[in-house]
């Protein structure tokens, strides 16, 4: 048995992210004066959502862009990895 995906099984995900590395991510961020160091730390403090990947961490373009165009209209990833405030009575 091969541990393969089927092109069958393939077709059926929608749309599969762009994922890239912190260094990748970077590369195309060129010009705009975020360094690898900044996407590191936003991706550790939770402010970007990533995955890991063994010792890789693995960012959405996409959601970055979205991210950086928009950053106070993304509440659910300023929390993220946080404790969120309570509202006492």
């Amino acid at each position: 048995m091969t541990d393969h995906i089927s092109e069958q099984s393939f077709s059926q995900v929608k749309s599969i992210p762009l994922m890239l590395t912190i260094n990748e991510l970077a590369q195309k961020c060129k010009g705009s004066g975020i360094t690898p160091y900044r996407i590191r730390q936003m991706a550790l403090e939770g402010t970007i959502p990533c995955i890991r990947a063994g010792n890789k961490i693995l960012i959405n373009a996409d959601r970055f862009a979205d991210y950086l165009n928009n950053p106070n209209q993304n509440p659910d990833m300023t929390l993220q990895g946080k404790i969120r405030p309570l509202s006492w009575r």
